[in-house]
């Protein structure tokens, strides 16, 4: 089993200038599971704009999971299950994926349905479309398919969850945002409210990241993957 990164676009923001948006596409022989769609027009229509948050301003380019796929020869159609770390900016397309399932933790899809009506990133039509295949997690690991796990990592969302690969070259790790990048990952303690990213990556609030980040960091793996940083830490 093999997984490959995907590209969906990118961010100047709290990371420094073009952040990557990254989602993965496990290859089991049953089928594809997608860590993640692109955030499609959640920060606004088209290919590029600027997302302003009072006196920031944060150009941003998005690319479409679609295109993304394509560089690695998978069709929309190979998709079997799309896990979502978050919803949000990591599940603007879903409704791409009409066919496939849909592993979301309880806790995450419940407060963004409620956080929705005043949080326009969260707007369902995106990821509760007519139709929907939703498979919801009681805050709990599950195995998706023989070799994939989802690990419940509440901290950055109420929900956030992270994904477990058994692949060819060993264990590997895919955090999506329960820790933002390998920088922060390597010394958990740099994450205080000096932070540029504070405000955003312990969203949930502070312990619950720390222990869902302690947890992360327990495990025996051969490579740690994140959605906003293309450096792979390896432990």
């Amino acid at each position: 089993m093999q997984v490959r990164r995907l590209f969906m676009g990118s961010m100047d923001g709290f990371l420094g200038p073009s952040m990557p948006f990254n989602g993965y596409a496990i290859l089991h022989p049953e089928g594809v599971v997608l860590v993640d769609t692109a955030f499609g027009e959640v920060f606004g229509e088209g290919r590029s704009g600027v997302l302003e948050f009072g006196e920031s301003r944060w150009p941003w380019m998005a690319r479409s999971t679609l295109a993304a796929l394509a560089d690695h020869d998978v069709e929309p159609g190979d998709v079997k299950y799309v896990v979502n770390t978050h919803l949000g900016d990591h599940s603007g397309e879903n409704h791409l994926f009409k066919e496939a399932t849909f592993m979301i933790q309880r806790p995450e899809f419940e407060w963004a349905l409620a956080a929705a009506p005043t949080n326009p990133f969260l707007s369902p039509e995106r990821y509760d479309f007519p139709g929907a295949r939703i498979e919801l997690l009681d805050g709990e690991d599950c195995e998706v398919l023989s070799g994939v796990r989802v690990l419940f990592t509440p901290g950055h969302t109420p929900g956030h969850q992270s994904v477990l690969v058994d692949t060819d070259a060993g264990r590997q790790l895919y955090v999506g945002d329960a820790v933002y990048d390998r920088s922060i990952w390597v010394d958990l303690d740099t994450m205080t409210e000096e932070h540029p990213a504070w405000g955003s990556q312990v969203a949930a609030g502070y312990e619950l990241w720390r222990d869902s980040a302690e947890k992360l960091k327990a495990l025996d793996v051969e490579a740690v993957h994140f959605s906003h940083d293309e450096r792979v830490e390896r432990p």
